[in-house]
C-alpha cells in the first residue's frame, strides 16, 4: 500500500510537471493563464497589456489558419477580461474585429476540413454522399468572396483561394480548370506566404492530381514530380508538430519520382530525408521505395535485398511487398517462388476481412493473371493473344501495365 501511494503521488507530481511544461511551451496558453491571474487580482491595465502582447506575437505564427484562430481567441479573451474597455464605441469596434476574424477563420477552416475529408474518403474508399460539402457551394458564393478578398489585398486571399480551388479540383474537375487555377494562385503568391501555408500549397497541389475524383486524362507523373522537386529544393515539406518530415509524404514524393523515372533524384531524396523522419519508425518506407527504385532500374537482386529487410505491419504494405516480390521472382526466373507468391496473395485476400471488396478485387485479378503469365513463361509456351487482348482492354488492376507488357513478350 505504501508503494502504491508513493507511485500515485509521483504520478500526480509528474502530470503536474508535464502540464506546467506544456503551458510554458505554449505561448497562447501562457498568455491566457497570466491574463486570467492578473484579471482576478484586479490588475486590469496589465491584463490588457498582456493580451495586446499576445496579439503582437501572432506575427510570428507560420500558419494562417492558426493565426486567425488565435486572433479570434485573443479578441474573445480581451472582451471578457479587459474591463477597462467601457466605451461603447471601443467595445463595438472590438466585437466587430473579433467577428470579422472569426468569419475569415470559419470559412478558411471549413475549406481546409472539407479538403481533408475528401482525401480521407478517397484514400479509405469511403462511400458517402458529397452533399455535406456540395451543399454549401449552393448557399455561399466562395468565388465572389475570394475575389473580394483579392480586391482589398487581404492577407487571407491566397490561402482561402488555395483551399477552395484545391477542394474543387478533387471533387469534380473533369477539364482540369480548377487544378490550373490552383497552380496559378500557388506560384503567384508562394513567396509571400508563411512556411506552413507554403507546405499546405504543396499538399493541395499533390492531392489535386493524385486524390481527385476526376484525375487528369493523361499520365501526370512527370508534372507532379516537377512540382514536388520545386518544393523539396526549397525545403518546403509538411512536418509534424515536432518538426519531423511526415512519413506518408516522404513515401509519396519518392514514388512520384520513381513513376517519372527520375531514379537518381529519388534515391538522393530518400537518403537525405531519411534521418528527418520521426525517430523510432522502422525503415519500411525507405526499404520499399528503394526496392521499387531498384526494380525499375532492372536491379532485381537489389530489390529483393531491400524487401527482405522489411518488417511488415499493415495490410497495404504487405500487399505492395507481395506484388513486388512476385515480379522480382518472375524477372529472375524463380518461377516456383513467383507462382507460390500469387497463390499466397490470392488466399490472403480471399480470407482477409479488413480490406473492402472493391480493393480486394484488383489484387485478386493481379494474382490470377500473374499466375497464368508465370505458367506460360515457365513452360516456354506462347501466351494466347485473345487472353492478352482481354486483359489489355479490361478493367484496371494492380500493376496491370507490367502484366500486359510481359504477356506481350510471350505472344
Amino acid at each position: 500500500q505504501v508503494v502504491d501511494n508513493l507511485f500515485s503521488r509521483t504520478k500526480k507530481l509528474l502530470l503536474e510537471f508535464l502540464t506546467m511544461q506544456g503551458i510554458k511551451n505554449n505561448d497562447q496558453a501562457r498568455t491566457n493563464a497570466l491574463a486570467f491571474e492578473l484579471a482576478k487580482r484586479g490588475m486590469h491595465k496589465l491584463t490588457e497589456k498582456t493580451i495586446e502582447k499576445g496579439f503582437g506575437r501572432l506575427e510570428n505564427e507560420f500558419y494562417t489558419v492558426e493565426y486567425l484562430k488565435k486572433y479570434y481567441d485573443y479578441t474573445e479573451l480581451k472582451e471578457s477580461l479587459a474591463v477597462r474597455i467601457r466605451n461603447f464605441r471601443q467595445k463595438t469596434e472590438n466585437a466587430l474585429n473579433g467577428g470579422e476574424e472569426f468569419v475569415k477563420y470559419y470559412i478558411l477552416n471549413l475549406l481546409r476540413i472539407a479538403n481533408d475529408f475528401i482525401v480521407f474518403k478517397y484514400v479509405d474508399s469511403v462511400f458517402e454522399s458529397d452533399e455535406t460539402f456540395n451543399g454549401f457551394f449552393k448557399y455561399f458564393d466562395f468565388e465572389k468572396y475570394i475575389e473580394n478578398l483579392k480586391s482589398i489585398s487581404s492577407p487571407y486571399y491566397a490561402m482561402t483561394a488555395v483551399f477552395y480551388y484545391g477542394l474543387q479540383s478533387k471533387m469534380y474537375d473533369p477539364d482540369g480548370k480548377y487544378r490550373q487555377e490552383l497552380k496559378k494562385i500557388v506560384f503567384e503568391n508562394i513567396d509571400r506566404m508563411k512556411y506552413q501555408d507554403q507546405a499546405s500549397c504543396w499538399t493541395m497541389l499533390f492531392a489535386a492530381y493524385i486524390f481527385s475524383n476526376t484525375p487528369p486524362k493523361y499520365n501526370p507523373s512527370l508534372e507532379v514530380h516537377e512540382i514536388n522537386k520545386y518544393f523539396v529544393e526549397r525545403d518546403i515539406l509538411t512536418r509534424d508538430e515536432l518538426g519531423y518530415v511526415m512519413e506518408n509524404n516522404y513515401h509519396n514524393i519518392a514514388f512520384q519520382a520513381i513513376n517519372a523515372k527520375d531514379y537518381d533524384w529519388a534515391e538522393k531524396f530518400l537518403d537525405k530525408y531519411k534521418s528527418l523522419l520521426p525517430p523510432g519508425l522502422p525503415d519500411d518506407t525507405y526499404n520499399v521505395c528503394m526496392a521499387r527504385c531498384s526494380f525499375e532500374r532492372g536491379n532485381f537482386e537489389s530489390s529483393l535485398k531491400y524487401l527482405s529487410r522489411m518488417k511488415i505491419d499493415n495490410i497495404m504494405t504487405r500487399t505492395n511487398v507481395a506484388t513486388l516480390l512476385i515480379r522480382c521472382h518472375y524477372e529472375l526466373g524463380y518461377y516456383e517462388e513467383a507462382l507460390s507468391g500469387t497463390e499466397a496473395l490470392r488466399q490472403f485476400h480471399k480470407k482477409n476481412k479488413v480490406l473492402p471488396a472493391h480493393l480486394k478485387k484488383p489484387l485478386i485479378e493481379f494474382a490470377k493473371y500473374a499466375s497464368k503469365l508465370i505458367k506460360f513463361k515457365a513452360s516456354n509456351r506462347k501466351f494466347p493473344e485473345d487472353l492478352y487482348l482481354k486483359v489489355l482492354n479490361g478493367p484496371a488492376f494492380n500493376t496491370k501495365l507490367w502484366i500486359t507488357e510481359k504477356m506481350k513478350e510471350l505472344i
